[in-house]
């Protein structure tokens, strides 16, 4: 367990009560420095056994075979296939199942990493998206639409036709002689008269 050399010296002074518990703490402290196994994650558990079970079931099969294969009589054959046959089968389904939990608890977590990655650039975008005073910019519901320089078309803010172009000028919703865009279909109706 722990050597004399890692124990502190005791202390007499306190009939032997602070040395237990300097004892018990540099135990406890060589327990918490040690790696266990406990501290393998559970994914990697399985493609261990995984990687256990499929050469172990390929060797069986392999093992059989010869057994059987050298015995004249079929009824002497049947305890090789039986016992080494099935048993190895069994091993390789059960590791290739193992195999097949591990890369989709991995293709979780890259999915989980690929979603939080995902909010945190939303999250970022949003914050570009303010202005410096922390007001959000024009919406689509605010009655402030965007048209091209030369364009008869209203477009929400967040269209694609007028995202990230240049010369687009602001038009209020209502504004005579313009129609609606196709693809983002903003609402003509005046917001700010109301």
């Amino acid at each position: 367990m722990t050597d004399a050399a890692t124990l502190p010296a005791a202390d007499t002074s306190t009939n032997g009560a602070g040395s237990r518990q300097q004892r018990l703490a540099a135990a406890v402290k060589n327990l918490r420095s040690r790696q266990s196994l406990s501290s393998i994650p559970v994914d990697r558990w399985v493609l261990i056994a995984g990687a256990i079970m499929v050469p172990l079931g390929i060797a069986l099969i392999i093992l059989a075979w010869y057994g059987a294969s050298h015995k004249a009589l079929i009824i002497q054959q049947f305890p090789y296939l039986l016992s080494g046959g099935l048993l190895g089968l069994g091993l390789m389904i059960t590791g290739g199942l193992a195999y097949f939990g591990y890369w989709v608890t991995r293709l979780v977590h890259e999915n989980r990493t690929n979603t939080r990655e995902l909010v945190a650039a939303i999250d970022r975008l949003a914050a570009l998206g303010a202005d410096e005073d922390g007001v959000a910019g024009p919406t689509a519901g605010d009655g402030v639409l965007l048209a091209t320089a030369t364009g008869t078309m209203l477009h929400r803010p967040d269209c694609p036709v007028v995202a990230n172009r240049a010369g687009v000028r602001r038009v209020k919703a209502g504004t005579k002689g313009y129609e609606p865009c196709k693809i983002c279909e903003p609402d003509l109706v005046d917001l700010t008269s109301g």
